[in-house]
């Protein structure tokens, strides 16, 4: 009967060797058999690809979950260079304006000098008295820096 006649492939075979059995068109049950392990292999084949897609899918998540971390952290960083920029710049002006008042006040204190801050106070909220040095030795220098008036002599040449 046509089919039931032994097969002659035993055992699992190539893509190869499953080929030249269709090919050929070997004996019934031999082409039968290279038919079905062709089609497990290629079902093999398939799960395995699958199983790879997947990892794939999933390696591609990580790797643009970090992407997005890494570029959240890349703003991040030049938001923090900007702050330490402005943060830079407002500690040289503060070293500036120190040291402007520092002049200003061994001006007053040590050569007897007259200081107006009228330009400096004009744009703040705050009241600040102003008068000559040599007469009440107040000084109000925009943000706290006071000499109170002092009814005793401090300086080297009042003293004596």
């Amino acid at each position: 009967m046509y089919g039931d006649d032994d097969t002659h492939i035993t055992g699992q075979i190539t893509f190869s060797q499953i080929a030249e059995a269709i090919r050929h068109k070997k004996y019934g049950r031999d082409m039968r058999e290279a038919i079905a392990q062709g089609f497990e292999q290629f079902i093999g084949i398939l799960q395995r690809v699958s199983n790879l897609e997947s990892e794939y899918s999933d390696l591609l998540g990580k790797y643009n979950d970090i992407v997005g971390r890494l570029d959240d952290d890349e703003n991040e960083i030049h938001d923090l260079q900007g702050d330490v920029r402005a943060l830079t710049k407002k500690y040289n002006d503060d070293i500036e304006t120190t040291n402007q008042r520092l002049t200003k006040l061994e001006k007053a204190v040590f050569e007897a000098q007259y200081i107006n801050d009228t330009d400096d106070v004009a744009d703040h909220d705050k009241s600040v008295v102003l008068q000559d040095i040599n007469d009440t030795n107040v000084i109000d220098d925009d943000d706290g820096l006071i000499i109170e008036q002092d009814n005793y002599k401090s300086l080297p040449s009042d003293i004596n």
